[in-house]
Protein backbone atom coordinates (compact mmCIF):
# COMPACT_ATOMS: atom_id res chain seq x y z
CA UNK A 1 0.00 0.00 0.00
CA UNK A 2 1.53 2.95 -1.07
CA UNK A 3 1.81 5.99 1.53
CA UNK A 4 3.46 9.72 1.14
CA UNK A 5 5.76 11.19 4.25
CA UNK A 6 4.53 14.50 5.00
CA UNK A 7 6.62 16.46 7.62
CA UNK A 8 5.73 14.16 10.85
CA UNK A 9 2.70 12.21 9.09
CA UNK A 10 2.52 9.28 7.17
CA UNK A 11 -0.89 10.28 4.57
CA UNK A 12 -2.45 6.91 2.88
CA UNK A 13 -5.37 6.60 0.73
CA UNK A 14 -9.32 5.57 1.24
CA UNK A 15 -8.07 2.06 0.39
CA UNK A 16 -5.81 2.37 4.04
CA UNK A 17 -9.29 3.43 5.93
CA UNK A 18 -10.10 -0.31 5.28
CA UNK A 19 -7.38 -2.31 5.40
CA UNK A 20 -5.12 -0.33 8.15
CA UNK A 21 -7.67 1.70 10.45
CA UNK A 22 -10.92 -1.10 10.36
CA UNK A 23 -8.84 -4.00 10.61
CA UNK A 24 -6.29 -2.48 12.86
CA UNK A 25 -7.05 0.04 14.37
CA UNK A 26 -3.89 2.01 12.88
CA UNK A 27 -3.74 5.79 12.38
CA UNK A 28 -6.84 8.10 12.08
CA UNK A 29 -9.07 9.30 9.44
CA UNK A 30 -8.91 12.56 8.21
CA UNK A 31 -10.93 13.83 4.84
CA UNK A 32 -11.40 10.27 3.92
CA UNK A 33 -7.68 8.97 3.95
CA UNK A 34 -5.48 8.08 6.38
CA UNK A 35 -3.01 9.72 8.31
CA UNK A 36 -0.23 7.66 10.26
CA UNK A 37 2.15 9.24 13.46
CA UNK A 38 5.74 8.34 12.10
CA UNK A 39 6.17 5.47 15.02
CA UNK A 40 2.84 3.67 13.13
CA UNK A 41 4.66 4.24 9.53
CA UNK A 42 7.86 2.40 10.86
CA UNK A 43 6.08 -0.04 12.40
CA UNK A 44 3.90 -1.15 9.76
CA UNK A 45 6.81 -0.01 6.93
CA UNK A 46 9.00 -3.07 9.02
CA UNK A 47 6.11 -5.58 8.34
CA UNK A 48 5.78 -4.34 4.52
CA UNK A 49 2.09 -3.70 5.34
CA UNK A 50 2.66 -0.07 3.61
CA UNK A 51 5.47 1.56 1.14
CA UNK A 52 6.61 5.01 2.09
CA UNK A 53 7.38 7.26 -0.37
CA UNK A 54 8.84 11.24 -0.02
CA UNK A 55 9.10 13.48 -3.06
CA UNK A 56 8.15 10.20 -5.86
CA UNK A 57 11.29 7.98 -3.63
CA UNK A 58 10.96 4.95 -2.28
CA UNK A 59 12.04 4.47 1.17
CA UNK A 60 13.74 1.32 2.74
CA UNK A 61 13.22 1.09 6.39
CA UNK A 62 16.46 2.46 7.38
CA UNK A 63 16.39 5.69 5.37
CA UNK A 64 12.60 6.26 6.79
CA UNK A 65 14.01 5.71 10.06
CA UNK A 66 16.40 7.99 9.73
CA UNK A 67 14.17 10.67 8.13
CA UNK A 68 11.62 10.36 10.52
CA UNK A 69 14.48 10.29 13.69
CA UNK A 70 15.49 13.97 12.56
CA UNK A 71 11.72 15.54 12.48
CA UNK A 72 10.69 14.39 15.76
Amino acid sequence: MKCELHGDTITAGSEAVSELYDRGFYGRKKDGELELSLIEGAYLLYRKKIEVFSKGESLDFKTFFEMASRRS
